[in-house]
């Protein structure tokens, strides 16, 4: 089994400095109750049943001062492009103390291996509106949440991601095309057991975890 959520709670600090205003938000994803297994299958024939993640492999390596940048790019770049570990495995890792260098992070980045999510968290930079483009699109946020409408008055990309991480999320709200959190829920009721009743969990665990795992948000899959 490969573990992808470790702990009792995976906390997420996100800091942004959107036209000039500080927003911070502080996402908790429930207190889980072991880890979130999956299925992991072996890059090759082997007789060996059990297996170990990747990230407790990585992280005694990454938790020095010493780490090489380039060395932990390549390193990652393999076990992204194998799938034996996936963004919510590197967060897990920088929450635990990894030494992370961002020009590693700043590389996979660039070539599309991560999300500007985790890169910017991972370098402590401010998020941007494109940095959620897998779970939300402001122009539909718009459109499908007229009541925001009212209360804005005039269509603002940064004040509606503001909106949608301090309240949106929570609430459930319908944000992109892509992913719609009733969709994702009823899809994959066994998450609920590590995720919880916050409906945020569910599109940072999108964002980290279930995008690459090729996970169905955007329709009901027929049972």
């Amino acid at each position: 089994m490969n573990k992808l959520l470790n702990g009792k709670k995976l906390k997420t600090r996100m800091a942004g400095f959107l036209l000039g205003t500080a927003v911070t938000v502080s996402t908790v994803v429930s207190p889980l109750a072991g880890s979130i297994p999956v299925q992991a299958k072996a890059a090759y024939d082997t007789k060996y049943s059990q297996t170990i993640s990747m990230e407790s492999l990585l992280l005694p390596a990454l938790s020095n001062s010493f780490t090489n940048a380039n060395g932990v790019y390549k390193q990652l770049k393999q076990a992204i492009r194998y799938q034996t570990i996936y963004q919510g495995n590197i967060l897990n890792m920088i929450n635990k103390g990894a030494n992370i260098p961002a020009d590693a992070l700043k590389k996979l980045y660039e070539e599309g291996l991560i999300s500007g999510f985790l890169y910017h968290f991972g370098t402590n930079q401010a998020f941007t509106v494109d940095d959620y483009k897998d779970v939300f699109d402001p122009v539909w946020y718009w459109a499908a949440n007229p009541d925001l409408q009212a209360a804005y008055g005039t269509y603002d990309p940064n004040t509606l991601l503001v909106d949608f991480l301090t309240t949106g999320m929570a609430l459930g709200r319908s944000s992109s095309q892509n992913f719609n959190v009733s969709y994702f829920k009823s899809n994959y009721p066994w998450l609920q057991q590590y995720l919880g009743n916050d409906n945020a969990n569910y599109y940072l665990f999108y964002i980290l975890f279930g995008k690459d795992m090729g996970m169905t948000a955007d329709k009901q899959i027929s049972k």
